[in-house]
């Protein structure tokens, strides 16, 4: 598989979010052009500043409405990486249905669509909750043995896209645990307070090297 650097248009499904508006500055600025598709359940305020650049597009959608996301993903994309999910045991119990429809269902729908319209490459983050509680390092074919249903969500969207991959439609997988030098200190403030949720995105890049649950094209992770 080439490169994340190497594409033209990436589209960051929750991009407005916490840990998406990391993402799409590190994408903008390795030179892609980045659309940001976003429900905006908290506003718009972390990618603002973002909307003047010629190359940043902020589209407002939902996740579940395929008429939405298609009309995304027609414009010539190269990559589609997934962030929106409702997170936190407590909001996600608080509204099942909902929880389910975005984090399992909406992600799904997301990446048949991305494979129907031959779009090459499909970013899904994971949580490390999937494991559960077990010692020592996890590892992409460790058990998974969650014990919430945001993780089991979680898990079953993973295999559900993993299963979608072929020559044509790689899908990644990134394993979800916070590591303090993930960020530049810019943003470690900000996201400090969502430390437990936050993905790993080694030293924040997207064309860095991710672990994959295919033990054949298992990669390690740079210094």
């Amino acid at each position: 598989m080439s490169n994340l650097d190497e594409t033209k248009h990436v589209v960051v499904v929750g991009g407005a979010g916490y840990l998406g508006s990391v993402l799409v500055r590190q994408l903008l600025d390795t030179g892609c052009r980045v659309t940001v598709f976003d429900a905006l359940l908290f506003g718009e305020e972390s990618v603002r500043d973002l909307k003047v650049l010629p190359d940043f597009t902020l589209v407002q959608g939902d996740l579940r409405s395929i008429s939405e996301i298609s009309a995304v993903l027609q414009d010539g994309v190269d990559a589609v990486v997934l962030l929106a999910a409702l997170v936190g045991e407590k909001a996600c119990d608080q509204d099942p249905r909902a929880t389910a429809d975005i984090n399992f269902l909406g992600a799904k729908l997301l990446a048949e669509a991305c494979k129907y319209y031959g779009i090459p490459r499909f970013v899904f983050a994971s949580t490390d909750s999937a494991y559960g509680i077990q010692e020592g390092i996890m590892y992409e074919d460790s058990p998974l043995e969650p014990i919430s249903f945001y993780a089991r969500l979680k898990m079953q969207a993973e295999q559900e896209i993993l299963a979608l991959a072929d020559n044509d439609f790689g899908s990644l997988w990134i394993p979800g645990s916070c590591s303090k030098n993930a960020f530049n200190e810019e943003f470690q403030e900000r996201l400090a307070p969502f430390s437990h949720v936050v993905n790993e995105f080694k030293k924040a890049q997207i064309q860095r090297e991710f672990f994959l649950r295919d033990p054949s094209m298992r990669s390690q992770p740079g210094p």
